[in-house]
């Protein structure tokens, strides 16, 4: 029986080990592979060599993440949030919380099923042990410092610290954008945008986070545990 021992951050940061960079491994060999060959000897049909890797990567990812994810609903005491935090990283699939994995098996299904019911079971907020008291995020390309994440708010620029219980709709949004068409008048897609935004007082702050050092699913996980924590703290 799980004892629940490992914390969000560790079970996302063990999938990029064992299923995005083995994947992007595969997918880069099979490329660097076909380069070789035609150079050594050219020939056309080595360039099957490259949609062969793709789909072998592929083939490796959902095998790979079967079991992850078998292992981290065992494992993680916050499934609630593994879930959020996985989704974001684009780990699984969005609201795939109560769905089989495909290629994983009629037994890992089987398992995978019976920790489904976790579920269905609010624990509430679990800590993060290996999420420091405090987080610095930087602009990118920068070393100068945006934010300041801590269990008594954010420490935004130089506008002092807004504590977590006046803060509002802090939140990950993604906008997607629209434009009118030269050619047919109607509005076509224009491409989206991730932003960090939250209101304090009367002002809303909004940052776009490819301007930001730091991963939306990390930043997510960030808000939810220093949140937390001031919650705790505050309770009483």
């Amino acid at each position: 029986m799980s004892n629940y021992s490992v914390g969000v951050q560790e079970a996302i940061l063990r999938a990029f080990k064992q299923i995005v960079y083995p994947r992007r491994g595969i997918q880069l060999t099979g490329l660097v592979l076909c380069v070789l060959l035609m150079v050594i000897n050219f020939s056309w049909w080595y360039l099957l060599i490259i949609p062969a890797g793709l789909l072998l990567a592929e083939f490796y990812s959902m095998q790979a993440k079967a079991k992850w994810r078998v292992w981290a609903y065992e494992n993680v005491a916050d499934i609630g949030q593994l879930q959020r935090s996985a989704e974001l990283a684009e780990l699984l699939m969005y609201q795939s919380y109560n769905k089989p994995s495909d290629f994983a098996g009629k037994e890992l299904n089987e398992k995978l099923k019976q920790l489904q019911t976790r579920f269905d079971t609010d624990i509430g907020f679990v800590d993060d042990s290996s999420i420091s008291p405090k987080t610095t995020i930087y602009a990118k390309f920068s070393a100068q410092p945006i934010m300041v994440f801590s269990s008594e708010g954010i420490k935004y620029k130089n506008e002092g610290l807004f504590e977590w219980d006046k803060i509002l709709n802090a939140r990950v949004a993604h906008i997607t954008y629209s434009r009118m068409s030269g050619r047919t008048g109607t509005d076509v897609d224009a491409g989206s945008k991730d932003f960090f935004r939250f209101e304090y007082g009367q002002q809303r702050y909004e940052m776009p986070l490819s301007s930001l050092k730091i991963s939306d699913w990390k930043l997510d996980l960030l808000m939810y545990i220093y949140r937390g924590r001031f919650s705790l703290v505050n309770s009483y």
